[in-house]
C-alpha cells in the first residue's frame, strides 16, 4: 500500500470537475500540485518588516500540527521598524508558545520565504561542520568538566534555556552595527544579573590589534567585531565574529548565566540583522589579536604566507620537543574555540 501524501484537492477542482462531468463540452482537465509555502512572499512587503506564522503538515508527538516562525526584515525597512521588531520577537513567541515552532527562519530577502530558500535553509541545518582536532578536544574537557563532581556534599545547579530580554538601547546599537553605515567595529553586550536583562556596554572602533586593550580582562562579555581580513593579495573583505568572553576567575554562577545567555543574545543579533559569519569563545582577552582573528577567516583566505622558522608543522621547521623534566615549566594554553552552530532539523 502506498503512502499518502496528505495533499487534498482544492474546492476550485472539485466545483470544476463536477461542472465537467455533468457537461459534454470538456474533454480534460490538467490538474497539478501547487506548493503553498510560496505563497508566503505574497505576505510580503517590500520595505515592511513582518513575523509569518507557517503550518507544516508534520505533527508533533502529542497530535498538534508543527509551526514555522518566518521572520522578514528587509534591508530598506526604516532603523525604526527593525528595531521594534527585532526586540518583539522573543515576546510574540513566548506568549503564542516556544514550544509549537518547530523552526524559525530569518530572512531579509523575499527569495528566501520561497519553497526553494526553505530548503535551502533545511539543507544548511543538517550540514554540520566538520571539527578541527583543537576543537574536538576542547569538547572533550568541557565534557568531562561537567561531569566532576566537587564532593560528597556539592549540589548542582543546571540553568537551561534562560533568556534575558535585550534592552531597547542594546537592539538599537546591534541593528545599527548591522547596517552598512555602522559607526563602530565593535559593539559589547553585558548581563545585569539583578534585573536579569542583556544590556549595552560599550561600542568603538578599533583595529584587530587593539581589540584586548578596549575590553576588561575580568567579566565576561558578549563581543561583535567586525574584522577585515585580507581574503587575496591586495583584496579586502569585512566578515562579522561573535566572541564570548568568560575569564577563569568568573563566579559560577555569573558563568552559568552567561553560557545559558549565549544563544539568545545570537538570536537578538539575527533579529537585528547582525550577520555572525564566525564564532569564538576564549577566557582570556589577550588572546584576541588580529592573527588570532584572521585564522577564523582562513577558509576565505588566499594569501600564500611566507614560512616562519619554528612554527611546527605550519610551513616552518619541526621544534624537537625538550626532554622531561628540562626546559622551563609548562603552562596550559589557553584555547580560542572556533564553532559553528548548525541544529539538524527536520524537512517539513
Amino acid at each position: 500500500m502506498s503512502h499518502q501524501s496528505g495533499i487534498r484537492v482544492s474546492k476550485e477542482l472539485a466545483e470544476q470537475f463536477a461542472a465537467a462531468v455533468a457537461s459534454s463540452q470538456e474533454r480534460a482537465i490538467k490538474v497539478s500540485i501547487v506548493e503553498d509555502f510560496d505563497r508566503v512572499t505574497e505576505l510580503l512587503e517590500e520595505r515592511k518588516p513582518a513575523y509569518v506564522l507557517y503550518r507544516l503538515d508534520s505533527k508533533t508527538p502529542a497530535g498538534d500540527y508543527e509551526w514555522l516562525f518566518l521572520f522578514y526584515v528587509p534591508d530598506r525597512a526604516t532603523v525604526r521598524d527593525k528595531m521594534l521588531y527585532a526586540s518583539t520577537r522573543a515576546t510574540l513567541t513566548k506568549e503564542l508558545g516556544d514550544s509549537r515552532f518547530s523552526d524559525s527562519i530569518y530572512g531579509t530577502t523575499m527569495e528566501e520565504f520561497t519553497l526553494q530558500g526553505y530548503r535551502q535553509h533545511i539543507r544548511h541545518q543538517q550540514a554540520a561542520a566538520p571539527l578541527t582536532e583543537a576543537e574536538e578536544q576542547l569538547a572533550r574537557v568541557k565534557i568531562a568538566e561537567a561531569s566532576v563532581d566537587i564532593g560528597t556534599t556539592s549540589r548542582r545547579s543546571h540553568i537551561v534555556g534562560v533568556a534575558f530580554p535585550v534592552s531597547e538601547e542594546a537592539t538599537a546599537k546591534l541593528v545599527k552595527f548591522a547596517s552598512a553605515d555602522r559607526e563602530s567595529n565593535l559593539v559589547v553586550l553585558r548581563l545585569d544579573t539583578n534585573g536579569e536583562t542583556v544590556e549595552f556596554d560599550k561600542s568603538a572602533t578599533v583595529s584587530a590589534d587593539d581589540l584586548a586593550a578596549n575590553l576588561a580582562e575580568d567579566v565576561p562579555r558578549f563581543i561583535f567585531y567586525a574584522h577585515t581580513y585580507e581574503v587575496d593579495t591586495g583584496k579586502q573583505e569585512t566578515g562579522i565574529v561573535f566572541i564570548y568572553v568568560c575569564p577563569l576567575k568568573t563566579k559560577v554562577r555569573e558563568r552559568m548565566l552567561y553560557s545559558s545567555c549565549r544563544s539568545a543574545v545570537l538570536q537578538a543579533a539575527q533579529d537585528a540583522g547582525v550577520a555572525v559569519a564566525k564564532k569564538m569563545e576564549t577566557n582570556d582577552v589577550r588572546e584576541l589579536t588580529h592573527a588570532e582573528l584572521d585564522e577564523h577567516f582562513e577558509a576565505e583566505r588566499n594569501v600564500s604566507r611566507p614560512a616562519t622558522p619554528a612554527s611546527g608543522l605550519r610551513g616552518g621547521a619541526f621544534k624537537r620537543p625538550v626532554a622531561p623534566g628540562r626546559g622551563p615549566p609548562r603552562l596550559a594554553r589557553r584555547v580560542v574555540k572556533r564553532e559553528t552552530e548548525t541544529p539538524a532539523e527536520k524537512d517539513s
